[in-house]
This record gives C-alpha cells, structure tokens and sequence, in this order.
C-alpha cells in the first residue's frame, strides 16, 4: 500500500494554490480545456470542455481523436490536426458538437512549450453566440 506524504497546511493563498495537484486545478476552471496528444489522442478534456461539445462526461469525450472534433477535418491525419492547433493560438477554430452542429472557439497559445512536451495543451472560449450577435448586428 502507498503511503501519502502529508504536507503541512498552508499558510497563504500561495501556499494553497503550490499544493493544488494540477489536474484539480484544471478540473475546476470554468474554461474548457483539452490535453491533445502528439498522435492525435484526446489525453484530457475538463468537464467544462465536455459541456461545450455535447459530451455528457470526460470520459466519452477522451475515447474521441482529434479529427472528429475539428469540424471539417475528419480524414485530416491527426497529426496535421495537432500541428494545425499549435498554429491556431488565438484564431477562432471550428469544432464538432456531438449533437451535430459547429461550436466556434478561440484557442489558446499552448500552454506546455517544453521541447519534450508529448501533449498540447490548451483552453477554448466558446465565441460562438458572440460572433453570431456580431454577424448579425453588421448585416442590417
């Protein structure tokens, strides 16, 4: 049996926030998150990514790959898909909703940028509604 190591409490918001495991951490963000690897293999999506696409849990959306997410890119080979989302830091990217339709989101820079780095990491604001209300407030 593993034993776990016992930090003391901490003393501040700092302190608190340097003993926050990661994963708890992107689980609670209200931003949609999504860990792609190299291959193309969703690693990671926090529930607020899953929301956003139609997915009813994590999970579901983790057995996806990433060409069946970005709309229009379904017989992509996934790593073009990964390398087209490296590029795409603050460009408006079409993604597949599970009940049909296309969600549009501003992507993130990557947030790993280590050489080594075996996943891409990045956070998604859904701008959808936005830019429809834009689109539509410039055509009357």
């Amino acid at each position: 049996m593993h034993e776990r190591r016992h930090l003391p409490p901490p003393t501040s918001a700092e302190g608190y926030l340097r003993q926050l495991p990661a994963l708890a951490l992107l689980d609670r963000l209200p931003t949609p998150m999504l860990g792609v690897e190299l291959d193309g293999g969703i690693a990671y999506a926090n529930p607020s990514c899953a929301g956003m696409l139609g997915y009813g849990d994590t999970a579901t959306l983790s057995r996806s790959r990433l060409p069946h997410l970005l709309a229009g890119s379904e017989g992509r080979a996934p790593a073009d898909c990964v390398e087209t989302l490296r590029r795409s830091a603050s460009a408006v990217v079409q993604w597949n909703h599970l009940e049909g339709y296309v969600i549009r989101g501003m992507v993130s820079s990557p947030m790993l940028l280590r050489k080594g780095d075996t996943l891409l990491l990045i956070g998604i604001v859904d701008v959808t509604d936005w830019l429809w209300e834009t689109e539509y407030a410039h055509s009357g």
